[in-house]
């Protein structure tokens, strides 16, 4: 996929002296680094994520998964002590 991006002087300076002192292309160099930059970004998104949920369980605004799990049995009358289905058994359903 082609993507035109208009760089600042500044930017597209710093850009070709780093492609340049690497020995590579500056279209590779680019690429290189938009990777890395979006997954840092990923990254961050996620570890916000955890933290707002540790976050919402210390506030009390989360529950315990034995609660949800005895709730959700009880709901659709799944017996506490069911074992999960083998491979084998997995592989016989229609």
């Amino acid at each position: 996929m082609t993507i035109t991006l208009d760089l600042a002087p500044a930017t597209e300076a710093l850009l070709s002296d780093l492609a340049e002192q690497d020995g590579q292309d500056k279209k590779a160099v680019a690429s290189s680094l938009l990777a890395a930059a979006l997954e840092n970004a990923a990254h961050a998104r996620e570890v916000k994520a955890v933290l707002r949920g540790m976050e919402d369980s210390r506030a009390g605004r989360a529950r315990p998964l034995a609660e949800w799990d005895a709730e959700f049995r009880a709901k659709y009358n799944i017996p506490a002590n069911l074992e999960p289905l083998s491979e084998e058994e997995l592989n016989a359903l229609p």
